[in-house]
């Protein structure tokens, strides 16, 4: 099962044909792929329902993914980034925290939290932490 959305990930990339919709699927496919790698430590996958920000990460994956293909390697890191972080995010805030006892835990706690691919603690890109 591939997380999600292609018409989301078309309007990531600026894509308004059908011409890359084969290609973009399989690199759906592929992202989920990541996401469920990465994930089965913590939960059977694949996920169901899905929550939203697994969804979101895997778009992000998959921009980078199709960016990689054609060698832009700028929004390939800015994509890549996003989406690992995103699921970084997810994975600490569900699973880690959780296991730990921990409940409510708010977007600052998480962005403190180192993530385990390094980077800043701005979780997004989004300018704050």
């Amino acid at each position: 099962m591939a997380y999600g959305s292609l018409v989301l990930v078309k309007q990531k990339l600026g894509v308004t044909t059908t011409t890359f919709d084969t290609e973009l699927t399989q690199l759906l496919a592929d992202a989920s792929t990541w996401v469920d790698t990465r994930l089965k430590p913590y939960v059977v996958t694949p996920i169901t329902p899905v929550p939203a920000q697994i969804d979101l990460a895997t778009n992000y994956l998959a921009a980078s993914l199709y960016r990689r293909e054609r060698i832009a390697p700028g929004l390939l890191a800015s994509y890549e980034a996003t989406g690992w972080k995103m699921l970084d995010d997810f994975i600490r805030f569900t699973y880690i925290a959780r296991a730990a006892g921990v409940s409510g835990v708010s977007r600052e706690t998480i962005a403190s939290t180192p993530s385990s691919r390094g980077g800043s603690t701005d979780p997004y890109g989004t300018g704050t932490s």
